[in-house]
């Protein structure tokens, strides 16, 4: 004789909103707060990067402070705004 058989287990979540309508979100509460700098990500060969890190830590410059530096001398050398 088989015994009572267990309930099956309650949803207790519901179901996945389909739209920003149904989350809630409201106007500007779906971006994220942005401090005006955007990631600039790419990949550069260990010895390059290990000299770069040493220069700018030596000259008491943070890495993007060196790297608009090198943007503007290029940039002056090559006829740029």
């Amino acid at each position: 004789m088989k015994g009572p058989s267990k309930p099956a287990p309650k949803k207790l979540k519901g179901d996945a909103p389909v739209t920003n309508n149904d989350t809630g979100a409201v106007g500007n509460n779906l971006k994220k707060k942005g401090t005006g700098q955007e990631p600039l990500n790419f990949k550069v060969d260990s010895e390059f990067n290990r000299d770069y890190r040493v220069f700018a830590a030596s000259h008491g410059m943070k890495l993007n402070e060196l790297l608009y530096a090198c943007f503007e001398l290029y940039r002056e050398q090559k006829g740029g705004k």
